[in-house]
């Protein structure tokens, strides 16, 4: 959109998102205070507002929704109806969701530190247990069920908030009526197993959505589920055949069971209410010397972003914005969800307007209030503003044409390592800017002329089908920073532009490879390559010490034992044995080792005793 558009006394800046019944805008409205506040404003397609039912159970939601005031759930600021719309006007949220994060770190090769996916999972069981036990006005419980908990309705702020999105889905279980089926056929695996049988769902449904989520981050594992029956028992399968503690030994077999005990096929078998589960999952943070808090989620982002931000260099501001605006249209269940991506002049304007010559760093955002100035969650006809009411320019693209996050200098966490990244980011902007005035300066001495001459923008080319050959298979291939995902069998890349490109290749436990290759235009390309194994050193603790270490069936020393070499590439079955004690049996597999090719694996495994504790003896009666 090239200009904001009026919308009551609210005013659209940026189209984030359309879909088969709504669009989303980034917004601003005054508030009496005389400041700007900065929303997400859902607007309705006429057509869905004209369908009766659609708009009953609209404002049905709206109203439900409105009425959560928790600051681990997205406010509902207003909704109502304007024109031949209706509205839901929402809090707007500077960070990312965490199907994003979790992207990124995939892309990245980076593991999801566990005690930071506990503290985000306790987070997020805070908010439903709050909405799971509120009341209405005669103190009866609304019993309100989420049934959407998942990655992209999970969003992280900068500051280290979590906050669940799109209670669109709740409602008073006393008026719900058995879900359609195909209604989660993109979110299957999160879905209960009584909801996808249509039968009764309460509360319990969103501990089951909770613990596939745990699951995943603790694994860095992806869950699949068609949807069906046997979609269900097969990742019910899944994840008892593939534990958490048998994916990354630091885990504790504990943790394993908390989860099992969520994802319980029966709910009388889960944790009877979000606060019983929360509770239980916060003991293991005390295993951890780590800090797990706001502050730590935080930081972590920065690290997580920064580092793609690198990656990609003169798409660094994208890194940092692809997953911000962009959050709550993943976030908000629409079908058909598409990314908006203005066009070259409308880029080229909102650029111009963020970094204006001379100026060094993105303007900062004008300071917003907590909250509109108008009751929460009440219903209004909106009143036709006069003039849009913008503190500032919207906020810029990059040439992308992906929207950017704006950022406040102390919006992600630590302030200095954030102020160096906005230096970094300015003078990115700045040559950009002075390659731009130069090229053309160069390009029309005579502007007239030069327009007259010019002719049609170049057609931007591909190679062809690019042949992966490279031994061991590959778990990631970046090119220029962007990953790429191999196709068929042999895999190959499509969709490379023609040119000369860094690539890197990575694969677990084993040294990764970067090089310049080019593709020429329309003609096949191969890459080949054989990744060098890694050899990392390994260090095997035990309580007690002196248990009998076996790896791979042979015995290797006892506890505790370093080993300076020892393989990485491949997996390795490991024993500890010792007198009085239960032998203990575990995997370290490839994915286990850290990043860092230097770094050290530490595994510190404690023994159970055989029998237990013997129960006292009980005194003889006279």
């Amino acid at each position: 959109m090239s200009q904001p558009i009026p919308f009551g006394k609210y005013t659209l800046t940026e189209r984030l998102a359309a879909g088969s019944f709504a669009e989303i805008f980034r917004a601003v409205t005054r508030t009496s205070g005389g400041t700007n506040l900065v929303v997400v404003v859902k607007r309705i397609l006429p057509e869905a507002s004209r369908n009766s039912e659609f708009s009953a159970g609209f404002l049905e939601e709206a109203q439900l929704a409105s009425q959560l005031t928790h600051p681990n759930i997205a406010r509902v600021y207003e909704w109502g109806r304007h024109q031949d719309s209706f509205f839901i006007a929402m809090e707007y949220i500077e960070g990312t969701n965490l199907a994003s994060l979790e992207q990124s770190l995939v892309e990245q090769g980076v593991r999801f530190p566990p005690t930071l996916g506990i503290y985000v999972a306790c987070e997020v069981l805070k908010g439903l247990a709050y909405a799971h036990a509120l009341k209405d006005a005669f103190g009866n419980p609304m019993g309100i069920v989420h049934r959407g908990v998942n990655p992209p309705n999970i969003v992280l702020s900068s500051t280290g908030e979590v906050k669940l999105v799109d209670f669109g889905l709740a409602r008073a279980t006393f008026r719900v009526r058995p879900t359609a089926p195909g209604a989660f056929a993109t979110q299957a695996t999160y879905v209960a197993p009584e909801q996808l049988r249509h039968q009764g769902v309460d509360h319990r449904a969103d501990i089951f959505s909770v613990g596939v989520v745990l699951y995943e981050i603790l694994t860095g594992t992806k869950l699949r589920s068609a949807g069906d029956e046997a979609g269900v028992r097969a990742v019910l399968a899944a994840v008892r055949e593939r534990p958490p503690s048998r994916v990354h030994p630091d885990i504790p077999v504990e943790l394993d069971e908390a989860v099992f005990s969520a994802m319980a096929e029966d709910p009388a078998q889960r944790p009877q209410s979000a606060e019983d589960l929360r509770e239980h999952l916060a003991g293991f943070l005390k295993r951890w010397d780590r800090q797990a808090d706001a502050e730590a989620l935080s930081a972590f982002l920065v690290d997580t972003l920064s580092g793609r931000a690198r990656s990609h260099q003169q798409n660094a501001r994208f890194a940092f914005g692809e997953a911000t605006s962009q959050w709550m249209a993943r976030g908000e269940n629409l079908e058909e969800l598409v990314k908006i991506a203005p066009s070259e002049k409308e880029a080229a304007a909102d650029f111009l307007q963020d970094f204006g010559p001379g100026s060094a760093s993105p303007p900062a955002p004008a300071p917003s209030p907590a909250a509109p100035e108008v009751p929460a969650g009440s219903s209004s006809e909106a009143e036709p503003a006069p003039a849009p009411l913008l503190a500032a320019p919207p906020r810029g693209k990059f040439a992308t044409g992906e929207t950017v996050m704006a950022v406040e200098a102390s919006g992600l966490g630590r302030g200095r390592i954030w102020k160096n990244l906005a230096w970094v980011l300015g003078a990115v902007a700045l040559l950009a800017l002075a390659g731009y005035w130069f090229a053309t300066r160069l390009a029309s001495s005579d502007g007239a002329v030069a327009a007259a001459d010019a002719g049609p923008a170049p057609v931007e080319k591909y190679a062809g089908e690019i042949q992966l050959k490279v031994t061991p298979e590959v778990a990631v291939v970046l090119i220029d920073g962007d990953p790429y995902r191999p196709d068929g069998n042999p895999p190959k890349l499509l969709g490379v532009r023609a040119g000369t490109h860094r690539v890197r290749l990575m694969a677990p436990g084993y040294l990764p490879w970067e090089g310049e290759l080019t593709f020429a235009a329309d003609q096949p390309g191969l890459i080949e390559q054989t990744l060098a194994p890694r050899k990392g050193k390994l260090t095997v603790k035990s309580d007690p010490a002196g248990a009998d270490i076996f790896i791979d069936n042979k015995k290797a020393g006892r506890t505790p034992k370093t080993f300076e070499a020892f393989e990485a590439h491949r997996d390795h079955s490991v024993l500890l044995r010792a007198r009085k004690f239960k032998d203990l049996k575990f995997t370290i597999e490839r994915t286990d080792w850290p990043e860092d090719a230097e770094a050290p694996l530490l595994i510190d495994k404690k023994l159970e005793k055989i029998g237990g504790a013997k129960p006292p003896k009980k005194p003889r009666g006279r």
